[in-house]
């Protein structure tokens, strides 16, 4: 026996397995998506992605001269080894370089990974059409022996709720879905009257609202999701919505991340109106997402924004990084907040609060460093708030008049692991309550309260 053509016709035969296995597609997918749930790939694919992607396709994913790599809409395949493969090849015509001479496959890899883990909204969905008869009685089990008049993949893997040709119809869209990794989310639907079912991963969801409108809380990441929507029996009761908006918000339905319908995308094209500080210090007077009403917000060059109410002369909130997107109050007249564009240290739910319910607001100035001038509890005062960095935040206290010849100021301090606290001209109190900082303006014309980023969540 040949042994020496053996060992070679063995090895041969493993390298053609490996590069085989290698170069299965199913292979690369779960190898990328395992990836895509472990950290220390997502913080290396980030960065790379940032410094060689973000150009074209943004640093948030959602497209400029690039596509938008968040949504369901994948032109050239939106499998993980589709994606891996486009980003190696690149598209020469369409001016995307082939990075595979620029990057190692690991690299690219992360890249993908990264991609994956931002995702948002449907993937390989399928709808079916039904027509209903004039019967008053409304249930899907009706439906389970009748044929869709409709059915076939989705357009843009986008649920379109007008394409039934009939005004008494039932429509069940069914697809991948992935929601948020980091917060919370629900899927919050306007639709009055109409009658709505929400699968996820084959179980049922409580809706959470009334007949007009109402939400289904979504699970973090990718899940599989099927969304029912039967009209209701005729005659139609008045401001039924059949066309019905599918949008992703917050737990809270006060912040809209996404669209997750057709008609969804219209009503939210147009709400992005970033405002920044880049040059300048910046004063916003509109509502606010996660701010008590009459807040005037500040942003400062140094990235840390803050918000003073003028009923309760309060630091009603303060975050970091950028500062609002004013495209929501803008388009919905009022009615939807702006959205901080940072981190929250903290918000209304626990505010540096006057003890005192004795707050008359006089004026704010906007020459220099932003000022508000008030009167507390007989005690005229002005706070101006000044960032040392991107991480601290000091609100200067001055005296102006004290004409009672007040002795005792007290404000309740917020508490969480994401800032440090600490004061000047004062002392902070502590009590099973929490803490109080406390100050004599008599003796002190100016004192202040510090906040500190930590770092912690």
């Amino acid at each position: 026996m040949n042994h020496t053509f053996n060992f070679k016709f063995i090895l041969m035969s493993m390298l053609l397995f490996n590069s085989v296995a290698h170069s299965n597609p199913s292979d690369l997918d779960k190898q990328i998506e395992t990836m895509s749930l472990q950290t220390e790939h997502l913080t290396a694919g980030q960065k790379t992605f940032e410094s060689v992607c973000a150009a074209c396709h943004s640093a948030d994913l959602s497209g400029a001269m690039g596509f938008n790599l968040k949504d369901g809409e994948w032109v050239h395949g939106g499998q993980p080894s589709d994606i891996f493969k486009n980003i190696q090849n690149g598209f020469s015509q369409a001016g995307m370089p082939a990075f595979k001479n620029i990057l190692n496959e690991q690299q690219v890899k992360q890249i993908t990974a990264y991609i994956l883990s931002k995702r948002e909204g449907w993937d390989n969905l399928t709808y079916k059409i039904y027509t209903l008869g004039g019967d008053k009685s409304r249930s899907w089990a009706q439906l389970e022996n009748h044929r869709p008049v409709k059915q076939g993949p989705a357009l843009r893997n986008m649920p379109d709720f007008s394409m039934p040709e009939s005004e008494e119809f039932a429509i069940e869209f069914t697809g991948d879905f992935y929601a948020p990794r980091e917060q919370d989310t629900a899927l919050y639907v306007k639709a009055p009257h109409v009658l709505i079912d929400v699968y996820i991963d084959g179980q049922p969801v409580k809706k959470v609202g009334n007949q007009w409108s109402g939400s289904w809380p979504l699970k973090r990441g990718k899940q599989q999701m099927t969304f029912r929507l039967m009209t209701p029996p005729k005659p139609f009761p008045k401001y039924t919505r059949t066309n019905a908006p599918l949008i992703v918000t917050n737990k809270e339905n006060t912040i809209k991340l996404f669209a997750a319908s057709k008609v969804a995308e219209q009503q939210l094209a147009g709400t992005d109106f970033p405002i920044k500080a880049d040059k300048s210090i910046q004063v916003q007077r509109k509502v606010v997402v996660d701010l008590p009403p009459y807040t005037v917000a500040v942003g400062l060059l140094e990235k840390v924004n803050y918000g003073f109410n003028t009923r309760s002369c309060a630091i009603s909130g303060v975050w970091l990084g950028d500062m609002l997107n004013i495209g929501p109050n803008i388009k919905g007249r009022g009615q939807d907040g702006s959205v901080p564009l940072g981190k929250w240290l903290f918000n209304r739910n626990a505010q540096i609060m006057p003890k005192s319910k004795q707050c008359e607001f006089i004026k704010y100035n906007r020459q220099a460093e932003t000022r508000f001038d008030f009167k507390l509890q007989n005690v005229y005062l002005s706070m101006q708030g000044v960032a040392t960095d991107g991480k601290t935040l000091s609100l200067n206290y001055q005296v102006l008049g004290n004409p009672k010849n007040v002795n005792d100021l007290q404000f309740k301090l917020p508490e969480n692991k994401a800032m440090s606290i600490s004061v000047t001209g004062g002392q902070i109190k502590s009590s099973h309550k929490g803490k109080t900082f406390v100050v004599n303006p008599a003796q002190n014309k100016n004192f202040s309260i510090q906040i500190k980023a930590t770092g912690a969540e």
